[in-house]
């Protein structure tokens, strides 16, 4: 255990080094510490230890629930107060859609749950589409619905996703091993790898499940650490470079 997080952090203070790379020592050594036993919730724990700052980002983010830069703090005054009318009066559909146009997702979301379950769906749906796919809260929505979350097929190499923070999202909020959350983790894990990020993809592979395989097996996810079977011949390579962790 002691080895694996001197590893990681060294590589860490490289600097350079792939975070993935960095998130395979520390992964080996908590499941030193836990005998073999992790949960969900450990490894979103390790995933989200240095992502701070972009957690904390992407949560001022929705706080403003994507609300219209051009809606200002007076307009939404009046929107709150055209929503009581619409409440005074019985009409809880359009001071539902008062709510969503200005914004004020708190309160439509309120409203929403005292209708019928279809248009309280309706709403929900509305609102996380008013997210960005980047978001975490968008691929709560979406596991929730049982919908493979946006990002898990967002090119990570144009910015478009944070890999880090949706994995933890969908682990912290799995069920079992037959949970679907695990295909949709498969799905990241492909896309990770097409974008060139090995170590991550290997991650990602080993929290869904996937068992390492031998190098020859080109239709394997995973066989070895660190090395992307299905793009090498790594039978002809020398014994030192099959263990591209060290």
């Amino acid at each position: 255990m002691s080895y694996c997080k001197k590893q990681a952090n060294l590589l860490r203070k490289d600097g350079s080094c792939d975070e993935g790379k960095i998130l395979l020592w520390e992964l080996l050594s908590l499941m030193c510490k836990q005998n073999g036993v992790v949960i969900g919730t450990d490894v979103a724990e390790l995933l989200l230890a240095d992502q701070e700052t972009s957690v904390s980002e992407s949560s001022s983010h929705v706080t403003g629930y994507e609300e219209e830069p051009s809606v200002t703090e007076e307009e939404k005054k009046d929107a709150v107060n055209k929503i009581r009318e619409c409440l005074f009066e019985g009409q809880r559909k359009e001071a539902l859609e008062v709510g969503v146009r200005y914004g004020l997702w708190e309160i439509a979301l309120m409203i929403g749950s005292t209708l019928s379950n279809d248009i309280m769906s309706d709403t929900m749906q509305r609102f996380s589409n008013s997210l960005h796919n980047d978001d975490p809260l968008k691929s709560f929505h979406q596991l929730i619905s049982h919908v493979e979350p946006t990002a898990c097929s967002a090119d990570p190499t144009q910015g478009a996703s944070n890999w880090r923070t949706h994995l933890a999202m969908i682990l912290s909020n799995q069920s079992d091993r037959y949970d679907p959350n695990f295909n949709y983790v498969l799905t990241l894990a492909n896309t990770l790898a097409a974008s060139g990020k090995v170590y991550a993809s290997h991650f990602a592979c080993l929290m869904a499940g996937s068992k390492l395989t031998s190098v020859v097996d080109k239709t394997s996810p995973i066989a070895l650490l660190g090395l992307d079977h299905t793009k090498e011949d790594l039978v002809q390579l020398p014994y030192s470079a099959l263990i591209p962790l060290l």
